[in-house]
C-alpha cells in the first residue's frame, strides 16, 4: 500500500515499494555500498562524541576564556538579502563552543564534514555524494529527535541517543533524496544507479531491472534502497489534483544479499 504525506507546498508525496531483479554480483556491490555508508555513520558518530567531550571540558573547567580556546575562534562572512534583493555582508566571529554546537546540533553541521572525511578516508569516494550526505542528515535528524524527545517536544515513545552501527549486523539503506542526482529510470523499467569513483577515478554505475513498475517513476523525488527491510521506495511528488497519482502503488521487495 502506498503511503501518503502532505508537505508545505500542498503537494502529495506517494511512497511506493518496487521489486527489483538482483543478480548475486549486483547484490554484493549494493551490500558494499551499504557497508561504506555504515562506516561513514560511525565516523560521524566519532565526530559527535569528540565534540561533546570537548564541550564538556570547556564548560566543566570554565575554559571559554582560556587564550588557547579563544585562539580557536574563526571568522565567517554572513550574507543576507533584503526584500529589494540587495545583499549585505557581515563579519562574524564564531567561538570554539559555537563551532562544536553547530557540528552536533545544526541541520547541516555533520553534512559539511562529509568532504573532509572523503579526503581522510578515500574509500568513501566509491559511494555517490547523495547517499553520503543523506547519512549525515539522518544522523543529525536522529540527534534532534532525541533532544526533542528529552525536552518533551516530541510525541510518542522516548527516542534514545543514536548508536554506532555494527559492520556485520547492521545494514544501511542507500538513499538518493534529490531528483535525478545519482539515479534515473530508463524506459520506465530500469533503475540506473550512479555510485562514486574507483581508484583510477572512473565513475561507477549499475543498471537494475524493475519488476512490474508503476507508471511515472521517472518523476520520482528520490529512491531508497533498503537492505535491511529489502525494499526500494521511489518517492513521487504530484499535484493534489493529479488523478494518475492515485493508481500508482506496488508493494514488493528490492533485494536481500545472501
Amino acid at each position: 500500500m502506498s503511503r501518503v504525506q502532505r508537505g508545505k507546498s500542498e503537494a502529495t508525496t506517494f511512497v511506493h515499494d518496487v521489486q527489483i531483479g538482483i543478480m548475486p554480483e549486483a547484490a554484493v556491490v549494493l551490500d558494499g555500498q551499504s557497508r561504506i555508508c555504515n562506516r561513514l555513520h560511525n565516523h560521524l558518530m566519532d565526530e559527535v562524541s569528540a565534540s561533546m567531550a570537548e564541550l564538556t571540558l570547556i564548560a566543566g573547567y570554565g575554559l571559554a576564556d582560556d587564550p588557547v580556546i579563544k585562539a580557536m575562534a574563526v571568522t565567517e562572512i554572513q550574507r543576507k538579502k533584503d526584500k529589494a534583493g540587495k545583499v549585505t555582508e557581515t563579519e562574524v566571529i564564531v567561538s570554539r563552543e559555537q563551532q562544536l554546537l553547530r557540528i552536533v546540533y545544526s541541520e547541516n553541521g555533520l553534512r559539511d564534514l562529509v568532504p573532509v572525511h572523503k579526503e581522510r578516508h578515500p574509500f568513501l569516494k566509491a559511494v555517490h555524494s547523495s547517499p553520503l550526505k543523506n547519512v549525515a542528515r539522518r544522523l543529525s535528524r536522529a540527534i534532534r529527535a532525541h533532544q526533542d524527545s528529552k525536552a518533551g517536544k516530541r510525541r510518542g515513545p522516548k527516542v534514545g541517543w543514536p548508536k554506532f552501527k555494527s559492520w556485520k549486523k547492521d545494514g544501511y539503506s542507500l538513499e538518493y533524496e534529490e531528483p535525478g542526482k545519482g539515479w534515473s529510470v530508463e524506459n520506465g523499467n530500469r533503475l540506473v544507479l550512479t555510485f562514486g569513483t574507483d581508484r583510477e577515478g572512473n565513475r561507477l554505475s549499475m543498471t537494475l531491472p524493475l519488476i512490474s513498475p508503476p507508471k511515472g517513476l521517472a518523476k520520482a523525488k528520490g529512491v531508497r534502497i533498503d537492505r535491511k527491510a529489502s525494499r526500494a521506495v521511489p518517492r513521487h511528488l504530484h499535484d493534489p489534483g493529479d488523478a494518475a497519482a492515485t493508481s500508482q502503488s506496488g508493494p514488493g521487495r528490492l533485494y536481500r544479499p545472501r
